[in-house]
């Protein structure tokens, strides 16, 4: 049987991994956020598949939250606001950190 949260992490990991400085970067830098865009994408066809069979609580929570989230991330960065960006990235309820806690433990992260 496949573990079907080791293979959303997995998917998961390298747009995270090139999403993360973009977005810290774009905090000074505007024009980086567009170069988000591509990962933001990545992420959210991630999170469109859900949780189904996933146990774990954190991810579980992340993919509740993903669509809503990511989609305010993929606006604020359409629109080089890094403050909305930064706080769409962070979200306690829905952000990358919830993510993390939900992959921890899987290779990457």
């Amino acid at each position: 049987m496949t573990d079907i949260r080791a293979s959303r992490c997995e998917e998961l990991r390298q747009a995270i991994t090139e999403l993360t400085p973009l977005v810290i970067e774009g905090q000074a830098d505007a024009t980086k956020l567009t170069r988000a865009l591509p990962s933001i994408a990545r992420v959210r066809a991630v999170a469109a598949l859900g949780a189904d069979g996933v146990d774990d609580e954190a991810y579980r929570v992340w993919a509740a939250g993903a669509e809503r989230n990511l989609e305010a991330l993929q606006d604020a960065a359409t629109r080089g606001d890094g403050r909305a960006t930064w706080a769409a990235f962070t979200d306690r309820e829905a952000g990358v950190a919830l993510l993390a806690q939900g992959c921890a433990g899987a290779p990457g992260w």
